[in-house]
């Protein structure tokens, strides 16, 4: 009786089940992560083209703060004790600072 094979695939089965649900597991939660990060991103990236487009330079950027606020919001991350919105105005200054940091690029022609 102890030497006959069938019923082993049944029993490797139930063993091999626990690990099998604790992969899937894994695996959904891993890919609600990336969602929420790419929803995240979305967000941010729309935030910062609506705020580029709203062209209101006179404002020294409270109009593009606001206005990436206003679409962060409508995308649901609002400010509040478990999130932070921030959104930043980039002066003509501050960017040639940064340029300025950037080691040179080498381009190529085909």
């Amino acid at each position: 009786m102890l030497q006959d094979p069938r019923g082993n695939v049944a029993a490797i089965t139930a063993l091999l089940m626990l690990p099998m649900l604790g992969g899937f597991a894994l695996a959904t939660e891993a890919s609600g992560w990336y969602f929420i990060n790419r929803v995240a991103q979305n967000a941010a990236d729309s935030a910062v083209l609506a705020a580029a487009s709203n062209n209101d330079y006179a404002s020294g950027g409270t109009g593009y703060i606001t206005e990436g606020k206003a679409v962060a919001t409508s995308y649901g991350f609002t400010a509040d004790s478990s999130t932070t919105v921030s959104v930043s105005y980039i002066t003509t200054a501050s960017v040639a600072a940064c340029a300025s940091v950037l080691p040179p690029v080498a381009s190529t022609t085909t």
